[in-house]
């Protein structure tokens, strides 16, 4: 793909080609060449700039600054990590007319700047689907291997809890039915089973089918100082507690040493994870051991990984927690540990194991979580718990002595049903409508508060969902998405949505579009007008 009369062409080198486009599947690398011309406006040359790369979701991943030297081209390549989402990839090329001060990465979350023009783009097959559905089951089972009657079994099993947008449960099924659920304060969730009478030799078992949403979500946040004023309930979280040691003195001394160069929450959280990563040995434990052994011995597994960036985060004052729960490691699902960061008023899950030396915020929908929280310290319910009586008096005569049932437990999650992997999926019948207010004229650089009013329609083939409302102008040289608004529809009551759109500069007219989509799908409810410039 090429460009022309712009100040800067480009050329994308993919392995492959699909529909026409360059097409590359995820962990491989793909080649920018960037060709330095002359701009037929100014006639002026351009010293150097960036070259953004925009995910499916709109969100920056990667930032590369180039310069031009003696030669007009240049070429680099770029590694493309596992962990990101198909779909189809903007290439970005940010430039200025004067030579240009390579200190992109002083904003690492800021998006491209606005004297950019869109050049390309390249298919990424073979990543992550932005949503799937899971079916997870599990079950229990109790067999009575004592010499006499147990009585008041009692079985308490984790159930994946709700945690919007990157899980929604949809459905959950137990047994047996007279099973009872009960919550905590921080969203976890368990089934309680009660068997009165279990004689020799019988089996008791139980458990639950759950169908879970999944969503890939990455959070690219805004510059952030650090957390003043936390809620009550947020507090805890910054104190030493078993297996969490912020209070070690090791530890205590690494989150000072990061601190110095890395001021803010978001800043300090993506150096923590990158410290973790350099200074551990992955090494499977038997034992769950935390976060004074990760620091003292530096070797664990993804448990220890969760731990000691916990610990680092607390000792800095920045609230963390643990999760555990399964994840998807490209082979097999497995047992798996990572953490929650407070930071601006919302829990942000990152994987100081898998994702520690990126530094990503966020997860991929390979991630289902289990229990929030330190599942470690014996004062907080495990994920299986079970307890049952007998009167060790009664059995075989022998008081004092003790017997144990035989107890099991399984597990397994299977991907039901994912959205396409395709750079064109097939639109949707409309699911609302739109109802819209926008001058015919305004002047450059100004910005339109655009009021929008969507009326959702629910049907059986459509029923109410997520949507995403986004925001496009055309200029002729460049379509720009320049808002991606979220929103939840209610039935038979109208939406109301403000979006804030920025006008270009030197455009005659620009025409603006609006769609709807919904899970990752563009429908066929379309606003568009042309707005004239002055």
């Amino acid at each position: 793909m090429t460009t022309s009369n712009l100040p800067v062409s480009l050329k994308i080198i993919a392995p492959s080609r699909r529909d026409g486009m360059p097409s590359v599947k995820a962990g491989q690398k793909i080649s920018i060449q960037l060709t330095r011309t002359t701009n037929v406006i100014s006639n002026t040359k351009i010293d150097g700039g960036a070259v953004y790369i925009i995910d499916p979701f709109g969100r920056t991943i990667s930032k590369v600054p180039f310069r031009f030297g003696k030669t007009n081209t240049g070429q680099f390549t770029l590694p493309l990590e596992k962990v990101l989402l198909s779909g189809f990839y903007s290439i970005l090329v940010a430039f200025q007319e004067t030579r240009i001060k390579l200190a992109i990465d002083k904003y690492p979350n800021r998006g491209p700047p606005e004297d950019h023009l869109v050049m390309g783009g390249f298919l990424l097959e073979g990543g992550h689907p932005p949503i799937v559905v899971h079916r997870v089951n599990y079950s229990a089972t109790v067999k009575n291997t004592t010499p006499g009657e147990i009585s008041n079994v009692q079985v308490n099993i984790a159930s994946p809890p709700s945690l919007p947008p990157r899980q929604d449960i949809l459905d959950v099924k137990f047994s047996p039915k007279d099973g009872q659920q009960q919550n905590d304060m921080i969203g976890n969730r368990w089934f309680r089973f009660l068997h009165k009478r279990l004689p020799v030799g019988e089996t008791f078992t139980c458990g639950y089918t759950a169908l879970i949403r999944n969503r890939a979500v990455r959070y690219a946040l805004p510059k952030s100082t650090l957390n003043t004023q936390l809620p009550a309930n947020i507090v805890k979280f910054t104190q030493p507690e078993n297996f969490i040691e912020s209070h070690h003195h090791l530890i205590k001394d690494l989150a000072k040493e990061l601190a110095k160069d890395h001021t803010t929450p978001i800043q300090f959280t993506k150096a923590a994870m990158k410290a973790v990563t350099n200074k551990m040995r992955y090494v499977r434990q038997e034992h769950e051991r935390g976060a004074a052994y990760a620091i003292e011995k530096r070797v664990g597994d993804c448990t220890e990984y969760a731990a000691l960036f916990t610990a680092l985060c607390r000792a800095n004052k920045i609230p963390a927690r643990l999760e555990a729960g399964y994840a998807f490691d490209g082979k097999a699902w497995e047992r798996h540990a990572w953490s929650e960061v407070w930071i601006r008023g919302q829990w942000i899950p990152v994987d100081p194991t898998w994702h520690g030396s990126m530094g990503l915020l966020g997860v991929t929908n390979r991630h289902i979580p289990l229990i929030i929280g330190n599942w470690m310290d014996t004062r907080i319910r495990q994920e299986f718990k079970v307890s049952w009586h007998y009167n060790s008096a009664a059995i075989n005569g022998k008081k004092g002595a003790k017997y144990e049932p035989k107890i099991e437990t399984g597990w397994k999650v299977k991907r039901v049903v994912s959205v396409p992997e395709t750079a064109h999926p097939r639109l949707r019948k409309a699911p609302a409508e739109l109802h819209v207010k926008s001058p015919d004229a305004l002047p450059r650089k100004s910005k339109l508060p655009l009021v929008i009013t969507v009326v959702p329609k629910a049907s059986r083939e459509y029923p109410l969902d997520q949507m995403v409302m986004t925001a496009t102008i055309s200029d002729g040289l460049m379509d720009q998405v320049v808002a991606i608004e979220p929103f939840e529809p209610r039935l038979q009551s109208p939406v109301n949505l403000l979006l804030n759109i920025q006008m270009p500069t030197a455009a005659p007219k620009v025409t603006l579009s609006l769609r709807l989509w919904a899970d990752q799908k563009p429908t066929s409810t379309v606003w568009q007008k042309t707005i004239g410039l002055f």
